[in-house]
């Protein structure tokens, strides 16, 4: 009986130990340890059994496996102790295995959710082992086609090297390295990708793995490349904007509080000798002024604290006169933080504004002038023609000749001062032409030799051969006679002046001193044998008004100036080493064939006679009583009026012909030329001659004669307005 409970108890307990280890079948890895335990114990159970069946009443030996079932219960209870011990142990693993497996299955949610391209390669082959849809969108090939692909193929074909030694790198850190962050994927169309990488090792079903997340860089790059080219775009801006500052001339500089030079132009370095960078850090009032301080009314400290634009001017150590100007920098906090001055050197400005002031004030006193020589023209051509009139009446009067002569000449000298207000207040256009300046000093030989008198010797060395020049040859002798009067001014006792015309050639140096085209020039010295020329007047000789002559007009060489330049020449006064004054005309040589020069003075003669009808509108009236008179008396019929509204109501009168209107241009009540065309108007073929103190190109619109119409200057003599009045009746 013994052994039947000894047997029983054995079989439950080996009962118990395959129950306990069919569970095991249950955990993950732990169904073939279960299964070949419980069919050991099974086994064992099947040997029990057959033990108890002989142990049961009625068995030849029931005791007879006593002792070997008390072993066997032993090794039961030890069975049943050790399963038991180890099913927490299967359970620990299994729960293990079932957090792995979770977390695996989490993994590869996460794998597939993510926005960057997930890659799993085997850190032994490097093959592909795994990767997300996005990572097959981002290279353009399915994810099937992806596993077992080498990872360098993801990558251009000519950096698989490169990124061969940053997968060998990854895998021996075990995270990303420095440098493997740049990179590019190879698209399937050819497209390289740019992409930022991230790396690290982790074990995955029991093997090593490299994960790699590429993000796509495209958005980035272009957006660092736009950053790029911003800053190329500002940098060749900042350039530019560098390169206009220099191009002013102006001093710029950017200054701080303590007034030190924080950037400048080109033209603030230059203007003290330096470098605009040298400038950088100093004080500006030291750089500037010379001075320890800030300037009084320094604008740029006024600036920082009235928060305006401030401005001053100052003078320099080397006397020149600076405006200054300083604006604040305000920035978003109202706060000025710096300043921006603006400094110009005035010096010429103010110079040239006072020659202009200067320029203004000689413009009134021309206009002045004008009308001066305009109003005193016909008070000589009254003189001049009366004179003429009293010379035919004492025609067997020697000594009365004599003296009408002597008023004549006294009215050319008038007439002479008159064309030089004129010419002084631009009422004079030259008409320039090619003419022989050799003739033009030849003719007016005489003149000069009456003018300057006995005292005064005359000498005249002429080129050898023509000389032509493009001019005006009246005011060629104009000039002439301006600096012959300046030599006989110059010789209170008596003298000489010698004439020297020759031809030179003047090089691009001696061109650009004188103020000159280079080339060939003809040189018209005149020199006298004064006391020379003082250094105050050789620094003024060509000053308007400037004289050295208690009675001087300070308009003769001024007026030679204008001329000589007009004709593209200039003037230079000198004093020789011989002694007296030098004064040189140079003109340019011209080309061609000159024209005869008639020249301004010859002698008179009687004019040619008419019997046609004039209409004569002259607002002198001893002028006008004068050309009647001389018109009368050389046969005409003419009808006098004062002015443009009489001279209307008398061709109304006179219902007979009017062959020719002979007026005045400046008229009161009207003026010559509506007057011209009024009558012309109402008399086809009315022939018209206008008289002026100032010239035709002055007193005629544009400065050409009216249709039909011809123009006399003032003064003039009764045989010049004779022989003009048959011109313009003949129509030649």
């Amino acid at each position: 009986m013994a052994a039947v409970i000894v047997i029983a108890v054995s079989v439950a307990l080996q009962a118990t130990a395959v129950a306990l280890a069919l569970r095991l079948l249950r955990i993950p890895g732990g169904r073939a340890a279960g299964l070949l335990l419980a069919a050991a114990l099974l086994l064992m159970v099947t040997r029990r059994v057959a033990a108890l069946a002989e142990a049961l009443p009625g068995a030849a030996n029931p005791h007879a496996h006593l002792p070997a079932e008390l072993l066997g219960l032993a090794i039961s209870a030890l069975m049943v102790a050790a399963v038991a011990a180890l099913a927490p142990l299967f359970r620990t693993r299994h729960e293990a295995l079932r957090r792995t497996a979770e977390s695996e299955r989490r993994y590869r949610a996460l794998l597939e959710t993510a926005n960057d391209a997930v890659f799993l390669a085997d850190v032994e082959s490097g093959l592909l082992l795994e990767a997300n849809q996005r990572a097959a969108e981002l290279v353009g090939i399915p994810v099937e086609r992806l596993v077992g692909l080498p990872h360098y193929k993801l990558h251009p074909p000519e950096e698989e090297a490169r990124y061969r030694e940053i997968f060998r790198r990854h895998v021996a850190e075990g995270r990303s390295v420095p440098g493997a962050d740049v990179a590019f994927i190879q698209h399937a169309d050819g497209r390289r990708i740019p992409v930022d990488i991230s790396a690290n090792v982790l074990e995955l079903d029991g093997r090593r793995v490299i994960q790699g997340r590429f993000q796509d860089a495209t958005s980035r790059e272009r957006a660092a490349e736009a950053l790029r080219a911003s800053e190329r775009r500002l940098q060749r801006l900042m350039l530019e904007f560098r390169a206009v500052l220099d191009a002013i001339p102006d001093n710029l500089t950017l200054q701080s509080r303590e007034l030190t030079v924080q950037w400048a132009n080109r033209g603030a370095a230059l203007g003290i000798g330096r470098r605009p960078e040298e400038l950088v850090g100093r004080r500006c009032h030291e750089l500037w002024h010379g001075r320890d301080t800030p300037c009084p009314n320094c604008p740029v400290e006024r600036a920082f604290r009235t928060g305006r634009s401030e401005s001053e001017v100052a003078t320099t150590p080397d006397g020149c006169t600076w405006e200054l100007r300083a604006v604040p920098i305000i920035d978003e906090r109202g706060e000025v933080t710096g300043a921006v001055e603006v400094g110009r050197n005035v010096t010429e400005l103010r110079r040239l504004e006072a020659q202009l002031l200067q320029a203004q004030k000689m413009e009134v006193v021309g206009r002045l002038a004008g009308g001066i020589a305009h109003d005193f023209n016909n008070l000589l051509g009254a003189i001049l023609g009366y004179a003429e009139m009293l010379r035919l009446r004492l025609a067997r009067d020697e000594e009365g000749v004599r003296d009408v002569q002597a008023i004549r000449e006294t009215v050319e000298q008038a007439a002479m001062l008159t064309r030089q207000l004129l010419g002084f207040s631009r009422k004079h256009v030259a008409r320039p032409r090619i003419v022989d300046l050799n003739e033009v000093v030849s003719g007016a030989e005489a003149l000069l030799r009456r003018l300057l008198g006995e005292d005064v010797t005359v000498r005249v060395h002429l080129a050898p051969r023509p000389v032509p020049v493009h001019a005006d040859p009246g005011q060629l002798e104009q000039a002439l006679l301006n600096l012959a009067v300046n030599a006989r001014e110059a010789m209170r006792g008596g003298g000489t002046l010698t004439l020297t015309l020759s031809e030179v050639g003047i090089e691009a140096d001696e061109a650009r001193r004188l103020e000159l085209s280079p080339g060939r020039h003809v040189v018209l010295g005149v020199r006298d044998t004064g006391p020379g020329l003082s250094p105050e007047a050789r620094a003024r000789l060509f000053e308007p008004f400037f004289t050295t002559k208690p009675q001087g007009t300070g308009l003769g060489l001024s007026t030679t100036l204008g001329i000589v330049r007009e004709f593209g020449g200039t003037v230079r006064g000198d004093n020789p080493p011989e002694g007296g004054a030098l004064f040189r005309v140079y003109l340019p040589l011209a080309e061609g064939t000159p024209e005869r020069s008639t020249g301004r003075f010859r002698a008179v003669t009687p004019g040619p006679r008419g019997t046609e009808t004039i209409l004569l509108v002259e607002d002198d009236a001893a002028l006008r009583r004068l050309t009647r008179t001389t018109l009368a008396s050389h046969g005409y019929t003419v009808f006098e009026a004062g002015d443009a509204a009489e001279a209307l109501a008398v061709a109304e009168r006179h219902a007979g012909r009017i062959e020719l209107l002979v007026t005045d241009v400046v008229l009161p009540r009207g003026n010559g030329r509506e007057l011209a065309e009024r009558l012309a108007a109402a008399r086809p073929g009315l022939r018209v001659l206008f008289v002026s103190g100032y010239t035709a190109d002055t007193a005629l619109p544009l400065g050409r004669d009216q249709a039909g119409a011809a123009f006399l200057q003032k003064p003039f003599g009764p045989e010049e307005l004779t022989r003009r009045v048959r011109a313009v009746l003949d129509g030649s």
